[in-house]
């Protein structure tokens, strides 16, 4: 028996950028997603590392080192594929909208570059 096959259409998302200084030791904001992420990309270009995290509020994290998520070094990229393990019980994963993305230096605070996240939004599902 043939089974149809779909597709999605997929879409680029404006893109969350901060500048190197609006960094500091404690979380700032960089961006709210619009739509649920199924590609997501964290970018540093600034000349020290830094540490991103997520809240589904404007209330940034402690910035205490309690609640650290993903640390960057300086000129990296980080490329998350939500959709890649799609299964027909549960679907697609994503990163839902609404989802608040913020940085912070974890040491030394940068003084060149800024920091962007991108992402890729499904039109339809």
């Amino acid at each position: 028996m043939a089974t149809a096959i779909s597709s999605i259409s997929l879409a680029f998302a404006p893109m969350g950028t901060l500048a190197f200084g609006s960094i500091s030791a404690n979380y700032a904001k960089v961006i709210t997603l619009l739509f649920p992420a199924r590609i997501l990309v964290l970018r540093n270009e600034t000349d020290h590392d830094v540490i991103f995290q997520t809240t589904r509020s404007n209330v940034a994290p402690a910035s205490d080192g309690t609640n650290d998520g993903i640390y960057i070094a300086s000129g990296e990229t980080l490329t998350l594929d939500a959709s890649a393990n799609k299964s027909e019980q549960a679907g697609y994963s994503a990163f839902a909208d609404g989802v608040v993305f913020w940085v912070r230096a974890p040491g030394t605070l940068p003084t060149t570059g800024a920091v962007w996240v991108s992402y890729v939004y499904a039109l339809t599902n």
